[in-house]
C-alpha cells in the first residue's frame, strides 16, 4: 500500500479477501467479519459441525494454497507477492448477537488467542494451539513450534505449525 494508489489497493485487497472467505465458506465456515486485511472466520458457531477443528486446518492450508495461485497474478501485475499468517484456536466462546441489532459473532478468551497466534505466525503458515492439534491430528501432521507468551494472558500457549496432510 506504500507504493500503490490507494484505489489499486483496494481493488486488490477486494479481490483477495473476496477469494478466501469463499475458501472459508467452502469448508463449512463462516465469515464473522473483515478487520482491515484480516479475516475472523467462524467454526463451529453458527453451525456446529463434529469435525470443524478439521474443517478450519483444511481451510487454513487451503486459504494458503489460493493466495499462492493468486500471487502469479500478482506478481505479474505489481511486482511482489502477497504473504498470509493463519492462526487457529478452539474453546469456549459466547456466540450471539453483539454490537448493532442483528450482527452476530463470538467473544471470549478463544478468539483473543486466535488473534495473538495469527499474529505470532510465520508468514505463509498455518499454526495452532494444542487444542486444535489435539482435535484434528488424524488427516494433518503438526510440528511443535514453541510455546509462546501471549498477551494479556497469564499462562504461556503452545503452539503447533501445520506441516502436513496425511
Amino acid at each position: 500500500s506504500e507504493r500503490e494508489d490507494p484505489e489499486v489497493v483496494h481493488a486488490l485487497m477486494q479481490t483477495t479477501l473476496t477469494e478466501l472467505a469463499e475458501v472459508v465458506v467452502e469448508h463449512g465456515g463462516h465469515v464473522d467479519k473483515f478487520i482491515g486485511d484480516c479475516i475472523m472466520a467462524l467454526f463451529g458457531a453458527p453451525v456446529a459441525h463434529e469435525d470443524d477443528a478439521r474443517r478450519a486446518v483444511a481451510a487454513g492450508l487451503a486459504m494458503q494454497a489460493r493466495l499462492q495461485t493468486m500471487n502469479r497474478r500478482v506478481e505479474a501485475e505489481h511486482g511482489q507477492r502477497l504473504a498470509m499468517r493463519v492462526g487457529i484456536n478452539a474453546g469456549l466462546v459466547v456466540a450471539g448477537e453483539i454490537g448493532r441489532p442483528g450482527d452476530y459473532s463470538v467473544v471470549g478468551d478463544a478468539v483473543n488467542v486466535a488473534s495473538r497466534i495469527q499474529g505470532l505466525a510465520r508468514p505463509g503458515s498455518v499454526t495452532v494451539t494444542e487444542p486444535v492439534r489435539a482435535q484434528a491430528q488424524g488427516p494433518f501432521t503438526f510440528a511443535a513450534a514453541g510455546t509462546v507468551s501471549v498477551r494479556n494472558r497469564n499462562a504461556p500457549v503452545e503452539i503447533f505449525e501445520v506441516v502436513g496432510v496425511r
